[in-house]
């Protein structure tokens, strides 16, 4: 599958724009089956596509993305399987090319009406982006095609607690593994598996108020570099449905990160994540969510501390016009090292169904970070017209 060629990629599209103008709403009948094709298909413009500080390179450029879903439910269960690519050509900028491609794979079985069970896996290749991940900053080698990796994913989740009774349970396990394919002078550093476990118990309250405590712990380990760490999150929290306009979740606690490394100083601190939306009337919607938590940090530092906000609002101006807008920042603080960002984002978008299985959209995106280091520094706008076809 992997060997799918780029160029042959757009004909693929093609084929997949007939097939999606063909099928029905419900899908596709295949016995049992039901067979979801989608595709879309974008043109737009980037002015800073490396995310550079300085002599930026622009470029316009196309985006094919076909997509395929199979579906099966039965009284118990339901098994869902899917296959996406999308294929970038950036007119002026060869070098940011890119082919990704995901497989996955979904089953859903509930035993009993008190218990529920959910095992997922996912085969992927992807790419970081000029000016990301290993080559984050103006001093990186820029001259390179786009770095290129595969990531393998899978995991499960069971949960004992039918709905609305007073306690429930979940737990849940996954396991990730990155591995860059290109490069390999300077990405090896970035290959790394992830074990991730915990359980959360949650206890109604009330009729639409539940609160929670959680234990999550993460184990991290690079094959090249030497930031093997474990994370361990303990947290309370609660989720509200106020009415029916009101909805949201909250969850704060002490998290902790140790890396096996004595020279790497580690992190002990709070964390939060908080989500709320409210729809004041049927047509429109606000959205909140801020978080704190630590990521990977792919540079000289352990680890990056995150602290971000994000608002965002929906409106339906008619039955087939929805617009967007969203604004979010955040601060990255790099430790150890002397690194500290600010990232200031704004999005607005409106998409039209002019048909059932057809959405014609608009968007534009702006992003600027300014850092105490200032090769990282960049500011980027980006416009985007675009096509979907789906049942």
């Amino acid at each position: 599958m992997w060997g799918l060629e780029r160029n042959g990629l757009r004909a693929v599209a093609l084929l997949f724009f007939a097939a999606t103008a063909a099928a029905q709403e419900s899908g596709i009948q295949l016995g049992t089956w039901v067979l979801y094709p989608s595709a879309g298909a974008s043109i737009g413009y980037d002015d800073n596509v490396a995310l550079t500080s300085s002599d930026e390179i622009d470029s316009l450029y196309l985006l094919f993305s076909p997509a395929v879903r199979l579906e099966k439910d039965t009284r118990r269960s339901r098994i869902q399987v899917e296959y996406r690519a999308e294929y970038a050509d950036y007119l002026d900028s060869s070098e940011d090319n890119y082919l990704d491609q995901l497989l996955g794979g979904l089953w859903q079985y509930d035993p009993t009406v008190r218990s529920d069970l959910e095992v997922s896996a996912e085969l992927s290749r992807g790419h970081d982006r000029r000016g990301e991940g290993l080559r984050e900053g103006s001093g990186t080698v820029l001259e390179r095609e786009v770095d290129e990796y595969d990531n393998i994913q899978f995991g499960g989740r069971y949960g004992y607690g039918a709905n609305g009774a007073r306690g429930r349970i979940e737990a849940f396990a996954d396991w990730n593994e990155t591995e860059y394919t290109n490069n390999r002078d300077f990405t090896t550093r970035g290959d790394f598996d992830q074990w991730r476990y915990g359980v959360e118990f949650q206890y109604r309250i009330g009729g639409r108020t539940v609160a929670l405590a959680q234990v999550v712990q993460s184990d991290i380990n690079y094959r090249s570099a030497n930031r093997d760490s474990e994370e361990r999150a303990y947290g309370l929290g609660i989720s509200w449905q106020a009415s029916e306009r009101t909805r949201g979740k909250a969850v704060v606690g002490r998290l902790q990160r140790d890396f096996d490394d004595p020279v790497l100083p580690g992190f002990k601190g709070a964390f939060w994540e908080v989500s709320a939306s409210w729809t004041p009337v049927s047509r429109s919607e606000f959205g909140l969510l801020t978080r704190r938590a630590t990521d990977e940090s792919f540079g000289a530092s352990g680890f990056v501390l995150r602290e971000e906000t994000e608002l965002s609002w929906r409106y339906n101006w008619r039955p087939r016009l929805l617009t967007s807008v969203d604004f979010g920042w955040m601060d990255e603080d790099f430790q150890p090292g002397p690194r500290d960002d600010d990232v200031v984002s704004f999005s607005v978008s409106a998409d039209y169904q002019f048909r059932p299985w057809l959405l014609l959209g608009a968007g534009f995106r702006k992003v600027e970070r300014e850092s105490s280091l200032p090769e990282f520094n960049y500011d980027r706008s980006e416009f985007l017209l675009t096509v979907e076809m789906s049942p």
